[in-house]
């Protein structure tokens, strides 16, 4: 009987020692889905409402969109590791290739990354990893983190998953006018005035020859072109479940002082601390 007490005693105590192991790590982070906010940097009101806002558009979207906000003092290559760490041992991302992205803000080093997993490697290029930087640097600068996290972050992972879905991924090869070349529009309109101003030219220099060959008969010919249809977006309750994406690792600098790695296009992969493959993690400062 004595023994049985001691031993319940000794149980009793261990579990309320694990309890209060973790009661820093709840207090420090608080219970969350997908927004974490180390303590004291938000009011409660405004981390709720990021955090509903980037479950739900998760949950529609079925692609895991993380946010963490904290004040760590980590450079680059330690946020980047943390970021890592942080989605695989939290066991986000859906599917079974764990589809996803994280961007973490440490505003004690002021440096911010954002790391995908699954089919985010393949939606999230490095082009596109630069121009969620690019979103959301005003709003940070500002403190104003509600619209960095929800307006220009998620709303931008959203834009860019949903293009990539349809065929199309925001790459700096295929992605013109973000990079302040004419749009597809303005590109037309180019080229029919170019076209009019050659076939100008070409008339007058056909009919000067024309006039010079007598045993040259007319001929007729004509070419028809056809112009690509575009993917339509199918129905809101249509779903991208999986997808087996072959992604070969492309050299490429990685400058985590900040500035821009457009490079060549494509995404640059890197593994996680548990042998996970992930994209993007570059970094920037602000």
């Amino acid at each position: 009987m004595v023994r049985t007490m001691k031993r319940s005693l000794a149980l009793a105590t261990v579990i309320l020692m694990l309890m209060l192991l973790m009661m820093p790590l709840a207090t420090a982070w608080g219970a969350s889905q997908n927004m974490y906010v180390e303590s004291g940097m938000l009011s409660e009101s405004d981390a709720k409402y990021i955090d509903s806002y980037l479950t739900s558009l998760s949950e529609e979207l079925e692609f895991d969109i993380i946010g963490v906000l904290m004040q760590q003092g980590y450079n680059a290559e330690e946020l980047r590791t943390f970021a890592d760490d942080f989605y695989d041992e939290n066991g986000f991302g859906y599917g079974h290739g764990k589809d996803g992205c994280i961007f973490v803000v440490d505003m004690g080093s002021r440096q911010m990354t954002l790391v995908t997993t699954g089919y985010g490697i393949q939606a999230i290029t490095d082009y596109g990893e630069e121009l969620v930087y690019d979103n959301v640097t005003d709003s940070l600068v500002d403190g104003d983190f509600v619209t960095a996290f929800t307006e220009k972050y998620a709303d931008k992972v959203l834009e860019l998953v949903v293009k990539a879905r349809q065929g199309d991924p925001v790459d700096i090869d295929n992605d013109g006018e973000e990079q302040g070349m004419p749009s597809a529009e303005t590109a037309a309109g180019m080229g029919g005035v170019a076209v009019a101003a050659g076939a100008g030219v070409g008339l007058a220099s056909s009919q000067s020859k024309k006039s010079k060959l007598k045993s040259v008969k007319k001929k007729y010919q004509a070419n028809s072109y056809e112009r690509r249809g575009s993917l339509v977006l199918t129905r809101k309750q249509d779903r991208f479940l999986y997808s087996n994406v072959a992604v070969t690792h492309r050299p490429k600098q990685n400058d985590n002082g900040g500035g821009k790695h457009h490079g060549g296009g494509g995404t640059t992969i890197h593994m996680g601390s548990s042998g996970v493959p992930h994209g993007g993690g570059h970094g920037r400062g602000f």
